[in-house]
């Protein structure tokens, strides 16, 4: 949509593109940081959720 937008016209590209950082912002930022705080910490204290060890017999 962006590309297209800037093809056309740029300067609906740039109020494309100001929407999509607000959106962002607005939206699917303040999300994935609350689903990071509430997951995270849980998956932490899960031994199967830890890194494998690189040497196994």
């Amino acid at each position: 949509m962006l590309l297209t937008a800037v093809d056309r016209d740029p300067n609906a590209a740039g109020k494309i593109h100001a929407g999509l950082v607000a959106l962002c912002d607005r939206s699917l930022l303040p999300h994935a940081a609350a689903e990071e705080a509430a997951l995270y910490p849980a998956a932490h204290r899960m031994p199967e959720a830890r890194p494998a060890s690189s040497s196994r017999a």
